[in-house]
């Protein structure tokens, strides 16, 4: 890892995926402005920061490929939510570990 990313890792999250959009239940913390994503089958994610923005992630949020662990910036206070891949090829259901670095 870079110096430009923090290095202690701090809470991690299990979210459970399926074709339905869903959300990590506990908002990253107050001093959290990365997440570590890594998901065992292709997601789309979206990480919203206020309560205005909608936090309905849909197959035009990023993709995060299987076998790619992807450091991405945050605010603090934000969640994250993803929905499975549709394909080709088809995305499985499965598990996306969130973990916040500070």
């Amino acid at each position: 890892m870079s110096d430009k990313y923090p290095r202690h890792q701090d809470v991690s999250q299990a979210l459970d995926y399926t074709s339905v959009s869903a959300q990590v239940s506990t908002a990253f913390g107050s001093q959290t402005y990365y997440v570590r994503l890594a998901a065992t089958s292709p997601i789309h994610y979206r990480i919203t920061a206020g309560s205005g923005e909608s936090s309905t992630c849909t197959s035009a949020d990023p993709l995060l490929p299987t076998n790619v662990v992807e450091i991405v910036g945050c605010a603090p206070g934000s969640k994250l939510s993803a929905i499975k891949a549709a394909g080709p090829p088809t995305s499985a259901d499965g598990r996306l570990t969130v973990t916040e670095l500070s």
